[in-house]
Protein backbone atom coordinates (compact mmCIF):
# COMPACT_ATOMS: atom_id res chain seq x y z
CA UNK A 1 0.00 0.00 0.00
CA UNK A 2 1.09 3.57 -0.62
CA UNK A 3 -0.97 4.82 2.30
CA UNK A 4 1.01 7.38 4.20
CA UNK A 5 -1.20 9.96 5.79
CA UNK A 6 1.55 12.52 6.35
CA UNK A 7 3.74 14.70 4.20
CA UNK A 8 7.48 14.37 3.53
CA UNK A 9 10.32 16.79 3.98
CA UNK A 10 11.72 17.88 0.61
CA UNK A 11 14.47 15.49 -0.41
CA UNK A 12 13.19 12.59 1.73
CA UNK A 13 10.08 11.70 -0.26
CA UNK A 14 9.77 8.29 -1.94
CA UNK A 15 9.70 7.95 -5.70
CA UNK A 16 6.22 7.71 -7.19
CA UNK A 17 5.57 4.15 -8.28
CA UNK A 18 2.63 4.73 -10.59
CA UNK A 19 -0.11 7.08 -11.71
CA UNK A 20 -2.25 6.44 -8.59
CA UNK A 21 0.60 6.93 -6.12
CA UNK A 22 0.39 10.32 -4.41
CA UNK A 23 3.43 11.74 -2.65
CA UNK A 24 2.97 15.00 -0.75
CA UNK A 25 6.08 17.12 -0.13
CA UNK A 26 5.81 19.71 2.63
CA UNK A 27 5.81 23.31 1.44
CA UNK A 28 8.60 25.58 2.68
CA UNK A 29 6.17 26.99 5.29
CA UNK A 30 6.32 23.61 7.09
CA UNK A 31 10.00 24.28 7.73
CA UNK A 32 10.95 26.72 10.46
CA UNK A 33 14.27 28.14 11.56
CA UNK A 34 15.53 27.06 14.95
CA UNK A 35 17.72 29.02 17.35
CA UNK A 36 20.87 27.62 15.76
CA UNK A 37 19.79 28.95 12.34
CA UNK A 38 19.12 25.51 10.88
CA UNK A 39 15.81 24.68 9.29
CA UNK A 40 13.63 22.25 11.18
CA UNK A 41 10.98 20.22 9.35
CA UNK A 42 7.56 19.78 11.02
CA UNK A 43 5.57 16.78 9.70
CA UNK A 44 1.86 17.34 9.07
CA UNK A 45 -0.85 14.66 9.20
CA UNK A 46 -3.19 14.63 6.20
CA UNK A 47 -6.89 13.80 5.91
CA UNK A 48 -8.55 12.34 3.93
CA UNK A 49 -6.16 9.84 2.37
CA UNK A 50 -7.30 7.31 -0.18
CA UNK A 51 -8.73 6.81 -3.63
CA UNK A 52 -11.87 8.48 -4.91
CA UNK A 53 -13.50 5.20 -6.07
CA UNK A 54 -16.40 7.04 -7.73
CA UNK A 55 -17.75 8.76 -4.61
CA UNK A 56 -19.49 12.12 -5.16
CA UNK A 57 -20.41 15.00 -2.88
CA UNK A 58 -22.35 17.96 -4.27
CA UNK A 59 -21.73 16.49 -7.76
CA UNK A 60 -17.93 16.51 -7.29
CA UNK A 61 -15.61 13.51 -7.01
CA UNK A 62 -14.33 13.00 -3.44
CA UNK A 63 -12.26 10.57 -1.38
CA UNK A 64 -14.90 10.39 1.36
CA UNK A 65 -18.48 11.40 0.72
CA UNK A 66 -19.24 10.54 4.35
CA UNK A 67 -16.57 12.91 5.73
CA UNK A 68 -17.96 15.80 3.66
CA UNK A 69 -21.51 14.97 4.78
CA UNK A 70 -20.38 14.93 8.42
CA UNK A 71 -18.92 18.44 8.03
CA UNK A 72 -22.12 19.79 6.49
CA UNK A 73 -24.14 18.09 9.25
CA UNK A 74 -22.00 19.78 11.90
CA UNK A 75 -22.54 23.10 10.12
CA UNK A 76 -26.32 22.55 10.19
CA UNK A 77 -26.19 22.18 14.00
CA UNK A 78 -24.69 25.65 14.50
CA UNK A 79 -26.78 27.99 16.62
CA UNK A 80 -26.30 30.34 19.58
CA UNK A 81 -26.46 27.40 22.00
CA UNK A 82 -24.38 24.87 20.05
CA UNK A 83 -20.80 25.04 18.77
CA UNK A 84 -20.14 21.89 16.72
CA UNK A 85 -16.62 20.47 16.70
CA UNK A 86 -14.87 18.26 14.16
CA UNK A 87 -12.18 16.34 16.04
CA UNK A 88 -9.26 14.85 14.13
CA UNK A 89 -7.35 12.04 15.82
CA UNK A 90 -3.74 12.08 14.61
CA UNK A 91 -2.66 8.46 14.77
CA UNK A 92 1.03 9.29 14.23
CA UNK A 93 3.29 10.53 17.00
CA UNK A 94 5.65 12.13 14.45
CA UNK A 95 3.12 14.75 13.27
CA UNK A 96 3.01 18.26 14.70
CA UNK A 97 -0.23 19.39 13.02
CA UNK A 98 -3.02 18.21 10.73
CA UNK A 99 -4.57 19.65 7.57
CA UNK A 100 -7.00 18.69 4.85
CA UNK A 101 -5.22 16.82 2.07
CA UNK A 102 -6.21 19.02 -0.85
CA UNK A 103 -3.84 17.01 -3.05
CA UNK A 104 -6.13 13.97 -2.66
CA UNK A 105 -9.50 15.68 -2.08
CA UNK A 106 -9.78 19.41 -2.79
CA UNK A 107 -13.54 19.23 -2.14
CA UNK A 108 -13.03 18.11 1.48
CA UNK A 109 -10.50 20.94 1.96
CA UNK A 110 -13.03 23.47 0.59
CA UNK A 111 -15.89 22.13 2.73
CA UNK A 112 -13.71 22.11 5.87
CA UNK A 113 -12.64 25.72 5.25
CA UNK A 114 -16.25 26.72 4.63
CA UNK A 115 -17.69 25.13 7.79
CA UNK A 116 -14.88 26.52 9.95
CA UNK A 117 -15.50 29.98 8.49
CA UNK A 118 -19.15 29.71 9.55
CA UNK A 119 -18.31 28.70 13.14
CA UNK A 120 -17.63 24.96 13.34
CA UNK A 121 -14.50 24.38 15.46
CA UNK A 122 -11.72 22.15 14.07
CA UNK A 123 -9.59 20.52 16.76
CA UNK A 124 -7.03 17.70 16.75
CA UNK A 125 -5.40 15.45 19.30
CA UNK A 126 -2.42 13.17 18.74
CA UNK A 127 -2.08 9.66 20.10
CA UNK A 128 0.97 7.48 20.44
CA UNK A 129 1.18 3.71 20.49
CA UNK A 130 3.42 1.49 22.58
CA UNK A 131 5.06 -1.66 21.25
CA UNK A 132 2.52 -3.57 23.35
CA UNK A 133 -0.32 -2.02 21.36
CA UNK A 134 -1.50 0.44 24.00
CA UNK A 135 -2.69 3.87 22.88
CA UNK A 136 -2.13 7.08 24.85
CA UNK A 137 -3.13 10.74 24.49
CA UNK A 138 -0.09 12.64 23.22
CA UNK A 139 -1.28 16.23 23.17
CA UNK A 140 -3.35 18.71 21.21
CA UNK A 141 -2.03 19.68 17.78
CA UNK A 142 -3.16 22.56 15.55
CA UNK A 143 -5.46 22.12 12.56
CA UNK A 144 -4.43 24.16 9.55
CA UNK A 145 -7.45 25.14 7.49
Amino acid sequence: SHGNSADYEAGTEPIKTGPGHCVVVAPPAATTSSDDGKDSYKRTALFPWGKTRGQKFEDKTVVSERACKHLRNLQSQLNEDVTPVVLFIVNRSDCESVRACREKCPVFAEVLADVVKTGVKALAVRVRWTEEGECFFDGVVPVTV
